[in-house]
């Protein structure tokens, strides 16, 4: 590996990781995944590196650097669909829902028939809407209800002492 480019180190390591995620072996994979990035940093071959080391940290739950990795993913190599969906994925985990929208919608403009970008938007919408509804649940009646609900208490004890 020694005489091996840079490039084609690299595109060893990728698939030595791919080997570990296939295996569920994040750990390993992360670092084959990092070994690629550290030997050709602005290659296609990094790129998806980063794509793969988002997913894994996305199954490690670890979605700050996931964002990180999808982001870097697409600085490198911007038509990499897949790099979209990634980063709103992990903006989404992280409540970040209009940055997910919009990193969804700049997929959209490369690629406007993707039906994995659009199932994306749909399920990006819906998480925002899911995760208001259980605010506004926590949250309890609004000032506005509670005042009304008065009213009503008030009305019926009026027609009750009567």
């Amino acid at each position: 590996m020694a005489d091996e480019t840079p490039a084609a180190q690299a595109l060893a390591q990728k698939n030595i990781g791919n080997g570990f995620f296939t295996d569920k072996d994040y750990a390993n994979a992360t670092a084959a995944y990092t070994r690629a990035i550290e030997l050709d940093p602005e290659s296609e071959t990094a790129a998806l590196c980063y794509s793969n080391r988002s997913a894994v940290y996305q199954i490690e739950k670890k979605y700050a650097k996931a964002e990180k990795d999808a982001q870097a993913c697409l600085a490198i190599k911007p038509d990499f669909i897949k790099g979209y969906i990634r980063l709103a994925k992990a903006q989404r985990k992280q409540s970040k829902f209009e940055e997910a929208a919009k990193t969804l919608a700049d997929g959209l403009k490369r690629a406007p028939e993707d039906e994995d970008l659009a199932k994306a938007m749909e399920t990006v919408e819906s998480a925002r809407t899911k995760t208001i509804a259980r605010l506004q649940a926590a949250a309890g009646p609004s000032p506005e209800r509670i005042a009304t609900v008065k009213k009503e208490l008030m009305k019926l004890e009026q027609v009750h002492d009567t």
